[in-house]
């Protein structure tokens, strides 16, 4: 079982680490001993779990890049399928087998939510496959989802506490939307450290693509 978080901090207090970064650990291993033990050797060598061998590794940038989503919402799969190349179905199968992998994986799911346990550590463990072609989809997604102006607004201020009964749902989740938000902010902090293929800066990137949305 998972340790309490205030267990779990207070035996890496007794270890000698200060209260705010035990507590930063405890939030970027989820908890989890094994997590704990890679983002630990991140300044060395980082361990290569099984997990990262038992899917295609379109899948694990996938589920990188994305962060969260609720696959019972059809724009969610659609940024899903076109992230990972195939149709919804293939990928949901290949993500249950991740997700039963020992050695703490990478994603869980919680109903029709997929998220990732630990998105720092999966930065460090799957950035290595993150290439300019995926690269690319993922900005494309990002800017597609991100950019979906709310569809309340076309109501009355008085009527849009009813927008679901009028139809005027989001196309996508607001787990997708924070999960792409995560991932660019990763992207920007740790896209070197997580050694991706790419010819750009990915601060650069993640800069560029914010101040296009903002129209900058």
């Amino acid at each position: 079982p998972t340790p309490a978080r205030g267990s779990f901090v207070q035996s890496l207090m007794r270890i000698g680490l200060a209260e705010g970064e035990a507590r930063r650990l405890a939030q970027n291993s989820a908890r989890r001993i094994t997590i704990l033990r890679r983002l630990w050797a991140v300044a060395g060598t980082p361990s290569i779990p099984r997990w990262s061998t038992v899917v295609d590794s379109r899948v694990l940038v996938t589920t990188l890049l994305l962060g969260s989503w609720n696959q019972s919402i059809q724009g969610d799969q659609n940024a899903a399928t076109r992230l990972a190349g195939v149709d919804y179905g293939t990928l949901e199968s290949s993500l249950t087998t991740l997700a039963s992998q020992p050695d703490a994986p990478p994603v869980r799911r919680v109903g029709d939510l997929w998220s990732l346990v630990s998105p720092l550590d999966a930065w460090y463990v799957i950035g290595q496959l993150v290439n300019q072609s995926g690269l690319e989809s993922f900005l494309a997604v990002v800017e597609e989802v991100l950019a979906e102006e709310d569809p309340s607004l076309s109501l009355s201020p008085e009527d849009r506490w009813k927008a679901s009964i009028y139809g005027k749902d989001w196309k996508h989740s607001k787990a997708l939307r924070h999960g792409l938000v995560e991932s660019l902010g990763l992207l920007a902090l740790h896209g070197d450290g997580a050694r991706l293929q790419l010819s750009i800066l990915p601060q650069d990137i993640a800069s560029r693509t914010v101040s296009r949305l903002l129209g900058y």
